[in-house]
């Protein structure tokens, strides 16, 4: 698990470089649906074949590469947005997160629930049919959440055809302490990451089954969707009042 996760890390770091440059020279909509459309290949983890670190490297490696993405979105419906329009940034921004938090939450309660790690294979078949068809519905979910919104970003109008990173300039890094400070903070947060995706193992070790933890994962996503509502709506309030105000509610 470590290692895979240094993997997904790995391909992160190297990705996020990748997408900004380009980024300066190709349209957002098809960089945009291009990060979409290449989780694709994942499906063939629930193919009838034998299961192998290589096959997980290379796997969890393109998730961390594709994922690296993920900031695009946020960082175009800014640049969408004009000083007067942050109201509905903020509620446009506060919905993507619904989807994308619920979502994941949502996918490890089924997993939880379905638990297709207990379902033992055998030499000739080490990926029963049972466990392809428990996993069938996530990848009925995927299709849904990356193949049609990555169709429909290739004809996006407006400032998704038009749009262009500038350039780096790295002189000016020193002059803002607040972006120094937030990858300070995202530095800092990262060295936890890891410890803090073992609560699973530590709460399986405490007597919790995974059904219980399927329902709680379940309620979670619920939790995190209708908090992620409130904090949208009270962000798209706040910037009334303007954006010394809208910060400090953050």
């Amino acid at each position: 698990n470590m290692v895979l996760f240094s993997v997904n890390s790995l391909g992160f770091a190297i990705g996020a470089p990748v997408w900004c440059v380009l980024c300066q020279w190709f349209e957002p909509r098809k960089l945009m649906a291009m990060s979409l459309l290449l989780k694709l290949p994942a499906i063939v983890a629930i193919l009838p074949i034998a299961p192998s670190f290589t096959l997980a490297f290379f796997l969890v490696f393109l998730h961390g590469l594709v994922s690296s993405a993920s900031l695009l979105f946020i960082v175009f419906n800014f640049m969408m947005s004009i000083q007067a329009d942050m109201s509905k940034a903020a509620v446009r921004l506060g919905v993507l997160e619904v989807c994308r938090y619920s979502a994941t939450w949502l996918v490890s309660g089924y997993v939880l629930l379905a638990s297709p790690s207990s379902k033992a294979g055998t030499a000739e078949q080490p990926l029963p049919e049972s466990v392809s068809l428990l996993l069938l519905p996530i990848t009925l979910v995927m299709l849904l959440l990356t193949l049609v919104p990555g169709v429909f970003l290739i004809f996006a109008p407006g400032p998704y055809r038009e749009d262009r990173f500038p350039g780096w300039d790295l002189e000016l890094v020193g002059e803002r302490k607040s972006f120094l400070v937030l990858a300070l903070s995202e530095f800092l947060g990262s060295l936890g990451l890891y410890p803090g995706t073992c609560y699973l193992t530590w709460w399986l070790a405490n007597g919790w089954d995974a059904g219980e933890l399927g329902l709680m994962s379940f309620w979670m996503g619920f939790a995190i969707a209708i908090g992620t509502v409130l904090w949208a709506w009270a962000l798209s309030t706040a910037s009334v009042h303007g954006f010394s105000f809208l910060i400090g509610l953050v």
